[in-house]
């Protein structure tokens, strides 16, 4: 397949923040830190038996081709563009790997537990 040919995916990446809640705790917020298009495969073979033994069902690999500098951590998660079944989808990042000469991020994300907007 050539390059041209690859499927590109819109994602969202999301950053966490606490805030108050207003009857004296606190909460968990999530906002939209950088939308960008990404080519996206699943894990499969003995790879995804590794994660399948940490407890991770569905791992997913986002590739990147960043046109500037973006920090992403395993403190983010993933929102697909996309609705499925009338929501989005949200990943949680497992593993970020920056490639700076290739100007391009792996991210390695599952799919979420549980959600919170």
């Amino acid at each position: 397949m050539s390059s041209s040919e690859v499927k590109q995916y819109k994602i969202i990446i999301q950053s966490v923040s606490s805030v108050k809640d207003g009857k004296g705790g606190w909460t968990d917020t999530w906002s939209d830190t950088m939308t960008a298009f990404a080519e996206k495969w699943q894990i499969k073979g003995a790879d995804a038996l590794e994660y399948m033994k940490m407890g991770h069902a569905e791992v997913w690999v986002y590739r990147i081709v960043a046109m500037r500098t973006v920090r992403v951590t395993p403190a983010m998660r993933i929102k697909e563009y996309e609705y499925i079944d009338g929501e989005y989808r949200y990943l949680d990042i497992i593993r970020v790997e920056n490639r700076v000469e290739q100007r391009e991020i792996l991210i390695t994300a599952k799919v979420a537990d549980s959600v919170t907007s």
